[in-house]
């Protein structure tokens, strides 16, 4: 077989190339032409056969593979090794911590004035029983501050519960240094208490009055202080505008170590814009290091419940996060009974919905649970 037949053999097989496409492999016998595209070998069976055996099998280099592996061992010894190290390096600052505490808890000395005389409420407008009876709250609210601070700069708080044991407590101006006690203290156990995550597991105050004062005071810890649950209930916060519900929604954006539960109870809300606004700052869209926060509470008298467009806010702004959402004591009757129903029916990711002592009436709760046999997320809803 010449050149030529090869060539047209080539040409019948093979895509219509130009000439510069070939190239020319020299073989021991004879000149072998091989398109360089798809690298097909026109030559004979015997010298495709001798062109396969020429090929080398792989040098396998056995001292190469077990220093390889030498080095693994190394690596996974010295992963080891750091992660010792750092839970060594976490006890020490645990133990440097502690130590630090207990010198700066011997230095400190609570500086407000506990004894507040009766007249000074005299002079604020109680009169003779009422002046008593708030001097007596007034003295357990200082004694309830003071402990929790002193609990604080000894770093065993894990939960803060302030609460006015006998009725809503009413803001006054010599209260503040107070409250700029309790804030100090919150400061340093951010500082040295919370070396072991120990995160303040529930932090509420309730039944006492929140100035804006107090909210500005308050507010630049609460940005950064870890804790799980925060709920201000029942503060008056409505006397002051829209200042609560714009401090609540500057903490829940701002602070990513807030990582369970809000809640907004017996604060009430008048306009949706401002409910919208606190329901959409729990999806955190504000901080890129904190997830959103997955339970909403606002019971309690804090919007209302035959407010069609009001309840419409609340599902709409917490639809894509909320699983536990608690509504109780809204006097939600038929009108927000047929909203949740729609919202329901939408198969929502809400695990457990809390519409309890509300004025919903039979054709309500028919309404409701003619929705539940398609919701495959809803697992609790307590009527």
């Amino acid at each position: 077989m010449n050149n030529n037949i090869l060539t047209e053999a080539a040409a019948s097989t093979s895509p219509r190339r130009k000439l510069s496409d070939w190239e020319v492999r020299p073989s021991a016998k004879k000149r072998i032409y091989t398109a360089s595209a798809n690298k097909k070998v026109l030559c004979s069976p015997a010298s495709r056969k001798r062109t396969y055996d020429e090929k080398e099998e792989p040098v396998v280099d056995i001292d190469m593979q077990t220093e390889n592996a030498h080095l693994k061992e190394q690596c996974t010894d010295l992963v080891q090794e750091n992660t010792q190290l750092k839970t060594y390096c976490n006890t020490l600052k645990s133990e440097v911590n502690a130590l630090t505490l207990q010198l700066e808890y011997k230095d400190w000395e609570y500086a407000a004035e506990e004894r507040i005389p009766l007249s000074h409420w005299k002079t604020l407008g109680f009169d003779g029983f009422m002046a008593e009876l708030f001097a007596h709250a007034v003295k357990g609210f200082i004694q309830q501050l003071k402990h929790i601070t002193d609990e604080l700069r000894r770093g065993e708080s894990t939960s803060i519960e302030l609460d006015s044991d006998f009725f809503p407590l009413r803001h006054a101006d010599i209260l503040l240094p107070h409250w700029q006690e309790f804030v100090d203290a919150l400061q340093q156990y951010q500082r040295y208490g919370h070396c072991n995550d120990h995160a303040i597991g529930l932090f509420i105050i309730q039944n006492i009055e929140l100035h804006p004062k107090v909210l500005a005071i308050l507010a630049p810890v609460l940005k950064t202080l870890s804790m799980k649950k925060f709920v201000l209930r029942s503060n008056k916060l409505a006397k002051f505008g829209n200042a609560g519900v714009s401090f609540m929604v500057d903490i829940v954006e701002s602070n990513p170590n807030l990582t369970y539960e809000v809640g907004f109870i017996d604060n009430k809300i008048e306009s949706t814009s401002d409910m919208r606004r606190l329901c959409t700052a729990t999806r955190r869209n504000n901080s890129v290091l904190a997830p959103p926060l997955t339970t909403l509470g606002l019971m309690s008298h804090t919007f209302d419940g035959n407010n069609q467009k009001m309840v419409q806010t609340i599902l709409k702004s917490s639809r894509d996060h909320i699983k536990e959402l608690w509504l109780c004591e809204n006097g939600i009757g038929l009108v927000g009974a047929r909203v949740i129903a729609n919202y329901l029916a939408s198969n929502p990711p809400l695990e457990t919905l809390d519409l309890r002592s509300n004025d919903l009436n039979d054709d309500g709760a028919r309404l409701l649970a003619n929705t539940l046999p398609n919701n495959k997320n809803l697992s609790l809803l307590d009527l």
